[in-house]
């Protein structure tokens, strides 16, 4: 990572150069009049640079009943939530445990940090 010079106040430019993950909903997929049937719905597709995840995180989560993989950075956008299930290149699934703001890099990034999932979705091919 390197710093600017025309950045306003100095922001370090943030890589976005490990991958891409795809972000998904978990909602009701059945057709009207159908059995309910949990599924994912595509909300979003983005690079992303994977982040050391931190003891403190790690343990944070193992309070909350969650096993922490992983924690990536992407660019910032309001539609993410900890609802979600995250999808990586490599095609491995997991949830979204947090969401959180970063404020020192350019352009503007947030950090997702993603938890195992026991069950796993079909992945559907719709808006990809």
């Amino acid at each position: 990572m390197w710093k600017a010079p025309y950045r306003p106040n100095n922001d370090v430019t943030q890589p976005y150069n490990d991958g891409v993950v795809d972000f998904y909903t978990v909602e009701n997929i059945a057709d009207p009049g159908y059995e309910p049937k949990e599924g994912l719905k595509f909300k979003e597709r983005m690079y992303f640079e994977t982040l050391r995840a931190g003891i403190d995180r790690i343990y944070a989560g193992k309070q909350n009943q969650a096993e922490i993989e992983s924690v990536i950075r992407v660019q910032k956008r309001n539609i993410i939530s900890s609802q979600d299930m995250a999808v990586l290149n490599n095609g491995k699934q997991y949830g979204v445990e947090t969401v959180q703001d970063v404020t020192d890099v350019w352009p503007p990034s947030m950090d997702v940090t993603l938890k195992r999932i026991e069950q796993k979705y079909e992945i559907p091919n719709k808006g990809r």
